[in-house]
């Protein structure tokens, strides 16, 4: 089992980390040392990115490369890493857009991507990964009306013997905690 972790403004970011378990995990590797060299970054004014960054990354494996999917909440990109091992190297592209908290879905020959806060949209990519593919699905799958503290967050998609699973978080007004 592979899982990654949201490190925020932390550099090394994207801790991969694996268990035969579930119980026990074992650090793998960082998908980047770097993200972008950007003055918040680099403290170097009076601006700072602390509590943004990288979040609610997906990770995905499909024919053989690994996917490492996210956006970053200070440079407003969103984020693909591509590698044939979990250990890397790690080979970053941009999607052209920001995706939030969002997740892959690789199904035949076609991907798809899935975000939102308060609206949940499925969009498919173009073959090449960068961004929207022209004519390809574009779908709002659900929409939070109510009065929300956060909507939806960390929306990842998984076809599991043809069914498809949408799992994320939310927190409404009401109450004092998140639920998935």
């Amino acid at each position: 089992y592979y899982m990654i972790s949201t490190t925020m403004h932390f550099c090394p970011g994207a801790q991969i980390l694996s268990s035969k378990d579930l119980l026990y995990w074992k650090h793998e590797s960082y998908v980047y040392d770097y993200l972008e060299e950007t003055d918040a970054r680099r403290l170097l004014t009076n601006e700072h990115i602390y509590g943004k960054g990288m979040w609610a990354a997906s990770l995905r494996y499909h024919r053989g490369v690994f996917y490492v999917c996210f956006v970053a909440n200070d440079t407003h990109k969103t984020y693909l890493y591509k590698s044939h091992s979990i250990n890397g190297p790690w080979v970053m592209n941009e999607i052209k857009g920001f995706y939030h908290d969002c997740s892959l879905l690789f199904e035949d020959e076609k991907c798809y991507i899935v975000y939102g806060n308060k609206q949940i949209y499925i969009t498919e990519l173009n073959e090449q990964l960068t961004g929207p593919k022209e004519f390809g699905l574009h779908k709002m799958i659900i929409e939070d009306t109510a009065n929300v503290r956060l909507g939806y967050e960390g929306s990842h998609l998984y076809k599991i013997n043809n069914k498809y699973y949408l799992f994320f978080i939310h927190w409404p007004n009401t109450g004092t905690a998140r639920r998935t």
